[in-house]
């Protein structure tokens, strides 16, 4: 239909699929505390560095552990906030 462009929205989604590597996808979510989200509203750059850099040495160090996956991963971050 040329109003709701639902083949190029198909198009753009089966090209996007071709990009993906042949593995497994996984979304995590990670939330401050209330009481971190306080001070983030004030240190906004030093709060939120500091969460995607422990979030991802986290998900690092628990990937490389030979009883997890014993594995290098990557991962892509992306800050979501609700204001």
């Amino acid at each position: 239909c040329p109003k709701c462009q639902s083949s190029a929205a198909r198009r753009w989604l089966e090209a996007r699929q071709a990009e993906l590597l042949p593995v497994e996808y996984y979304q995590l979510v990670f939330t401050l505390p209330a009481q971190i989200s306080d001070i983030a509203l004030y240190n906004k750059a030093v709060i939120y560095h500091l969460m995607l850099k422990i979030a991802a040495d986290t998900l690092r160090s628990i990937a490389a552990d030979p009883k997890n996956l014993g594995a290098r991963i990557g991962e892509t971050m992306v800050l979501h906030t609700w204001g």
